[in-house]
């Protein structure tokens, strides 16, 4: 019996950290965001007595995180007037609370590059600046390559900017300091080339690359390298028309499908609809908040022609 007991001992240790590791990969591959809801929390746009009111804004971007002490969500939404030429600041109330305005250049495409700086593009000069938000300074990005018409971007973890420059058919990824890393320009499967790329988004989760290509009616997937992984013509049964804004989490594609007057969120892991937004005049930029107390977030849609932010709540499934 004793000698019967030292040789299943081994046995029995294998199989429990067998099932242990089981029950881990299992557990990481279920632990992703499963939308549960989408609601409309509001709209977001300014007083005409004291700013002179919102015109056609494009591009966004969010800057959150939550504060366990005071049980309260902390940060701003920055959004591109662009009618007006100007960048606006809101807190979480939805009040504006600075307005830059002073600046000569036609801001397009927003990210957050630090809790105290962004990446703005201009469409006047075919340049891309960054904002120091402390030190109110903005400063021009060397770049050495020229642009044309830059549009939306995003910007990696590692600090790097992804960007749709829409008149040169490509989506750049960039350093900080504005070396360039990568040229993205076609498909692989098919050679066939962007046409007026409107924006780009990166997944965290695993590098790959969200374009939406304005001109050719898709969204462009790649990896990290810049090498295809798929075209999207349409989402489920979806045609995508005229997409101008995208964002992505490590589940779920959010997309301003511009040409329908929609925004598609769609669930690329499990390939199902989630939800499709309406009512809007030419939706074009979408920004995430950070996830608040691990299960719900914010969406922002930049509603260009009824002048307003339209803003969701989205929860996700309790795993």
């Amino acid at each position: 019996m004793s000698h019967y007991k030292k040789n299943i001992l081994p046995i029995i240790l294998i199989i429990i950290y067998l099932s242990f590791f089981h029950v881990c990969l299992f557990a990481d591959k279920q632990s992703g965001l499963e939308i549960r809801a989408v609601t409309f929390v509001k709209f977001i746009n300014t007083e005409e007595s004291i700013h002179g009111g919102m015109l056609s804004p494009t591009y966004l971007a969010v800057k959150s995180h939550y504060n366990n002490t005071d049980k309260k969500r902390i940060g701003e939404l920055i959004v591109n007037d662009a009618g007006n030429k100007r960048i606006l600041f809101f807190d979480y109330d939805g009040d504006c609370k600075k307005v830059i305005s002073n600046i000569d250049i036609d801001p397009t495409g927003i990210a957050l590059a630090s809790s105290i700086k962004y990446i703005f593009g201009d469409k006047y000069d075919n340049a891309l600046y960054s904002y120091h938000q402390v030190k109110e300074e903005l400063k021009r990005i060397r770049l050495n390559i020229e642009l044309f018409d830059p549009m939306g971007m995003d910007i990696d973890v590692a600090g790097n900017i992804y960007l749709a420059d829409s008149g040169n058919d490509r989506v750049l990824k960039l350093m900080a300091n504005g070396e360039i890393l990568m040229n993205i320009r076609n498909y692989d499967q098919s050679g066939s080339y962007f046409d007026t790329p409107y924006d780009v988004a990166v997944n965290d989760g695993n590098d790959n690359i969200y374009i939406a290509d304005y001109g050719n009616d898709r969204i462009g997937v790649f990896n990290s390298l810049g090498e295809e992984i798929k075209a999207m013509e349409s989402i489920k049964n979806k045609k995508v028309s005229r997409p101008e804004g995208i964002a992505v989490d490590e589940q779920n594609l959010y997309l301003s499908n511009t040409g329908n007057n929609e925004v598609i969120i769609y669930d690329y892991i499990n390939d199902k609809m989630v939800r499709v937004l309406r009512d809007f005049e030419e939706p074009i930029g979408i920004a995430l908040s950070k996830i608040f107390n691990k299960h719900y977030r914010y969406l922002y849609v930049a509603d260009r022609y009824k002048n307003r932010i339209s803003v969701y709540m989205i929860k996700y499934s309790d795993k």
